[in-house]
């Protein structure tokens, strides 16, 4: 805008002027853009109405301000925007208009928007007296822009994904246009192309340009589409194969004006198809020359292949079974139906019970005969499901499997008859070793406390010959148990240095009566393992007593290696003493074998320990080796896993709470040397004794006397210690007392699965018998106990048996009732009753609610559930739970121990299994 006095026509008056300046305002405030002008200073001295919408700022906030600093201080990105870079700054300075696109105002809301504006210079009597802004809104056209642009990306990005490019003839001006994604495809550098049709053709292979030329030329006289698939050479010599479709153009009158189409490079696609017609002749040669039987089936179970092996296989010919029903022809009659349930089943679902997995099964010959086959199903893919099956005749390995099963039976009874001899002996032999060796201790102690202090060294030996015999015993059993597949790991996590010092330590005796060095080596942060801490110590026990046998006045060396890439740890024992021939190293290893007799002779042994370490290494997943030169020493290496897996079938340990002295026990067993010793050693500890001789007599003591513990032999006559502890569990006056089984065959799965508290083995340690003892004392402490259950009748039933027992009872109906009333009684129970499935709020939801709260995270649970709890729900309750009960299988006396044992273990702050 430019004004000057000098051009005004004559002398006006000030109304004429005055409505000249309202008509002017009207006519600006009636305007779409902003308007706004400013002195020399940047100071609004007008701004109309659209302006104000703009902005967000009214007239009367605009004049007066400085508009530099109210709408336009800040750059689009938010950075400082200085006035002297402003276009209309320099505007009035130099009286340049301006006209921008790219930037942005700023409204009173402190939110950008997108504008593009005009600044032009009021000039009066030839000086810049300010600068007159006109100022438009863009963010439609901004958005509008950004999407055409979004739009042409994301086409450009679907050509170059399916590696496409796009051409256009235009008719008028008789060229041809190719992008640079076409000219890519044709193998030209882009701008390369020639433009014209000819050019094209020029690279078409000669063999293919009359085709191209009839389809092209046939598209344009008729107006329609074309698809053509042809070949190209490449400048490079490269002979490629394009897939090119075209459309005609038309204007608004119908004329042609051009043709536009893509094109792509099609030569892979036309190689997989040649591969895969070779790969398809191949495979019909595999499968007339398939040794097995191959038959191929459709959604229908109509036979759709069926090669030369099946034909052989079943006698029939492949043209006379194509399309018919398979099951007709070769599945036995019995079992047709389970096919046809088996075929629906996957249809509906998508699952297959044999589909993936070898099955063997029964088929069917031509003539009606049956035989054995293995076999293996997979679908082949595509939209109809279509099942090919590979058979294979078994009849003659079936014989040959039957030959090995009986010659394998006879070898088990043989096996498991000289277990249960050897298991037989060491029964008879450990039964009279129980009272020698409980005897001479108990003699021990009374001769010192008589004074006949000079019987104690005859006593002593009698307690050592017994100890020797005992471990010569526990060797045969060990050997026993592992032929017979029935030793166990009883695995803990234990420091690998620690446990070898104390082998070294039980060792150095041994070590210094020979007069040798005995010298360990393990690092320090060596850390731990996850093994069978006692089977490991016997190891490295029996390699040391070896070491230290065979060796004088010489060294002998432990070191102890971690392997980290194999997660192994490796006990090395060398020495330097007698060495072994290398071709008797092997032999050692053989149960009642050593080097040579007059070794045998000459040291003693029995040649049981070497081969019971290296099953015990065995057994732990490890392996024992040795090496050795006669004259030189011998080195024992043991490797085992620093995680040892479990055995199939190891139980899980059990544990129950602690009883105290005072407790009435029974005694059972059939032998009487070895009742009076037990009852004259749990008298001297305190106990009340009754003693039975025989499986019917304990029932009926049990029942008349409920002792607090009962120590329970297995083999007895008669009635044998399992069917007197099955007996026991079932009974409900008798269930709840703890059970140990006093035996010389251990038994950990029967044992735990009947029942049993612990378990001993006989010669019986009296120490640790005094241990489980004090474990099973039942605790009555009356306490506050929270039910938690949704039936109101099972509610009644737990409320009678607990009050009975002087119980605090509360109830609450579900998780959430449990929840709100730990909040506002402010009582802590000692216990938790937990029903798993209720409305609103489950048992598992609740355990989780208890175990993330501090306060109630420590309160015992025990569920009370009629679920067949799954291995997911064990998963969930796992490490949360102390006991598990079941609906309709415990009764109130079962329920009243649990309650016991759960409370008198938290009060003596020991742990709750």
């Amino acid at each position: 805008m430019s004004v000057n006095p000098a051009d005004r026509p004559g002398p006006v008056s000030r109304l004429s002027e005055h409505r000249l300046l309202v008509e002017r305002s009207a006519l600006l405030d009636s305007a779409g853009d902003g308007i706004y002008a400013i002195d020399r200073d940047g100071i609004c001295t007008f701004a109309n109405r659209a302006l104000a919408a703009l902005t967000g700022y009214s007239i009367e906030e605009c004049l007066g301000r400085n508009m530099h600093d109210l709408i336009h201080a800040r750059r689009p990105d938010g950075s400082p925007y200085p006035v002297t870079e402003c276009p209309i700054y320099r505007c009035v300075e130099n009286g340049a208009g301006a006209h921008v696109d790219n930037e942005v105002a700023w409204r009173r809301d402190g939110k950008p928007i997108p504008v593009e504006y005009s600044t032009e210079p009021i000039v009066i009597e030839g000086a810049v007296e300010g600068a007159v802004v006109t100022m438009r809104d863009i963010s439609e056209r901004r958005r509008s822009r950004e999407a055409l642009q979004s739009s042409e990306r994301r086409l450009r990005l679907a050509l170059e994904a399916g590696r496409m490019g796009t051409w256009l003839w235009d008719a008028a001006l008789n060229q041809v246009h190719w992008d640079e994604a076409l000219e890519r495809i044709y193998g030209l550098e882009p701008g390369a192309f020639g433009g014209t049709f000819d050019a094209f053709l020029a690279m078409v292979h000669p063999d293919d340009r009359a085709l191209v030329i009839e389809k092209i030329g046939e598209a344009g006289r008729q107006g329609s589409d074309y698809e053509i698939e042809f070949r190209i050479v490449q400048p490079n010599g490269a002979i490629r194969w394009i897939d090119d479709r075209g459309q005609v153009l038309f204007d608004e009158t119908g004329k042609r004006i051009g043709i536009t189409g893509v094109g792509w490079d099609s030569t892979a696609r036309r190689e997989a198809e040649q591969e895969l017609r070779e790969s398809e002749a191949r495979n019909r040669a595999v499968l007339e020359t398939a040794l097995d039987g191959i038959i191929s089936i459709d959604d229908q179970s109509r036979i759709i292949e069926f090669n030369a092996a099946a034909e052989r296989m079943f006698g029939y010919r492949r043209e006379d079974v194509l399309g018919q029903p398979m099951p007709d022809f070769i599945i036995p009659p019995a079992l047709r139906q389970a096919h046809w349930e088996g075929l629906a089943r996957y249809l509906a679902t998508g699952h297959g019970a044999v589909l993936g997995q070898r099955v063997e099964i029964s088929a069917m010959r031509a003539g009606g005969s049956e035989f054995p086959v293995e076999l293996a199903i997979s679908r082949i893919s595509g939209d109809r499901p279509t099942f090919t099956a590979y058979l294979r005749d078994i009849t003659e390995r079936r014989q040959h499997e039957a030959q090995l099963k009986t010659a394998r039976d006879a070898a088990e009874e043989a096996n498991q008859a000289k277990s249960q001899f050897l298991a037989s002996m060491s029964h008879e032999l450990r039964t009279p070793l129980n009272a020698i060796i409980g005897y001479s201790e108990m003699l021990q102690e009374e001769a010192s406390e008589l004074g006949t202090a000079d019987l104690l060294p005859d006593l002593g030996k009698i307690h050592t010959a017994g100890r020797h015999l005992l471990d010569l015993i526990n060797d045969v059993l060990d050997l026993s148990k592992i032929e017979a597949g029935r030793m166990e790991l009883f695995r803990e996590t234990f420091d690998i240095c620690g446990a070898v010092r104390d082998v070294v330590d039980t060792a150095s005796p041994l070590a210094q009566k020979n007069g040798d060095d005995l010298i360990l080596n393990c690092p320090e942060d060596i850390g731990t393992m996850f093994a069978d801490l006692t089977k490991v110590r016997q190891v490295l026990l029996n390699l040391l007593s070896n070491a230290a046998k065979f060796t004088q006045n010489g060294t002998i060396r432990v070191d102890v290696e971690r392997r980290k890439e194999a997660e192994k740890i490796v006990f090395r024992v060398s020495d330097s003493g007698i060495g072994i021939d290398p071709d008797s190293v092997e032999r050692l290893f053989e149960p009642f074998e050593q080097a040579d007799a007059s070794t045998s002779r000459r040291y003693g042994g029995t040649g049981l320990g070497l081969a019971l370490s290296r099953r015990f290494c065995r057994l732990m997943g490890g392996d024992l080796m040795a090496t050795s030169e006669p004259g030189k020493g011998s080195v024992f290496a043991v490797e085992l896993p620093v995680n040892v897996a479990a055995l199939s079938g190891e139980p899980a340990p059990r544990s129950q709470a602690d009883p105290q002295p005072g407790a009435d026990v029974l005694v059972v067993d059939d032998n009487p040397n070895a009742r009076d010793l037990l009852d004259r050693t749990l008298r001297k500890e305190g106990y009340q004794t009754a003693l039975a001789s025989s499986g019917i007599e304990a029932l009926e003591m049990a029942r008349q006397l409920r002792p607090a513990a009962i120590t329970l032999d297995v083999m007895m006559p008669g009635m044998d210690g399992w069917a007197v502890l099955g007996q026991l569990k079932t009974d409900p006056l008798t269930c709840d007392i703890p059970v140990i089984m006093v035996t010389v065959l251990e038994d950990r799965n029967l044992a735990y699965s009947l029942g049993a508290s612990d378990y001993l083995t006989k010669p019986i340690d009296r120490e640790r018998l005094a241990t489980i003892l004090r474990k099973h004392h039942c605790g009555r402490t009356p306490c506050p106990v929270l039910v938690v259950e949704d039936d109101a009748g099972s509610r009644r039933f737990l409320r009678s048996i607990l009050e009975h027992e002087s119980w605090q009872v509360e109830e609450a109906e579900n998780g959430v009732a449990a929840l709100e009333w730990l909040n506002s009684s402010g009582v802590m129970p000692e216990l938790i009753l937990l029903d798993l499935m209720m409305p609103t709020m489950d048992g598992f939801e609740l355990v989780n609610a208890l175990r993330i709260n501090p306060v109630w995270s420590q309160i015992p649970i025990i569920v009370i559930t009629a679920k067949d709890l799954t291995e997911e729900d064990r998963a969930r309750l796992n490490g949360q739970v102390q006991r598990i009960l079941t609906k309709g299988r415990f009764d109130r006396e079962a329920l009243l121990g649990e309650l016991r044992r759960a409370l008198t273990a938290q009060k003596q702050g020991e742990p709750i299994h």
